[in-house]
């Protein structure tokens, strides 16, 4: 009778013990869900480092300093590496200013992040973005409030695209909450005069 109390006794344990790691791996997994970033957070750039480009003028179009748009200079990784995407102000005349430079952040290896699968080299073009029209800066001239601005790669259909050209929906995360601000030109086509 004991020896048939020690049997059962242990294979509670053994039971209670598989019971406590299941829900401490589910509990981790639950846990490393949640902490790990949305896949569509892939393309950032913060309001800190947008800002960077601020000069007395930017959203004024009769000024030497005014800012058009926006240029984004995407890179095509080696196989099985990520996109490479970074940005760039224009000057009053679509001049990209090479000197301000930012290399963007990018979350994740894997879909959505990486290249679709079907886009080839001659899909992989530089986007321009039209900043001044897309409402970024308040009566001020200050940029808007928000935690970053992220891209979003999508089908790029005519008369914006003339292919398969790689192209971005612009949007604005405050609080997680996204704000579309309308999409990217692949250039070609459009290439605004230089």
């Amino acid at each position: 009778m004991k020896k048939e109390s020690l049997i059962i006794a242990g294979v509670a344990i053994v039971a209670v013990a598989a019971v406590v790691a299941y829900y401490e791996v589910s509990d981790s997994k639950a846990e490393q869900i949640t902490l790990n970033p949305v896949s569509d957070n892939c393309i950032t750039i913060t309001w800190k480092q947008v800002n960077t480009w601020k000069q007395a003028g930017w959203g004024n179009s009769t000024d030497d300093n005014f800012v058009p748009c926006l240029y984004f200079y995407p890179i095509l990784p080696a196989p099985g590496q990520q996109l490479h995407v970074w940005a760039y102000p224009t000057n009053k005349d679509t001049i990209v200013q090479s000197n301000k430079g930012i290399d963007m952040r990018i979350l994740g290896l894997d879909p959505p992040c990486s290249f679709p699968a079907d886009l080839g080299v001659e899909g992989v073009v530089p986007n321009y973005y039209d900043f001044s029209q897309n409402d970024f800066l308040d009566a001020k001239g200050d940029l808007i409030r928000f935690d970053y601005l992220r891209l979003k790669h999508m089908p790029c259909n005519y008369p914006r695209c003339i292919g398969t050209e790689l192209s971005f929906e612009v949007q604005i995360v405050t609080g997680g909450v996204p704000t579309s601000k309308g999409y990217t030109k692949p250039c070609p086509p459009y290439c605004p005069i230089q």
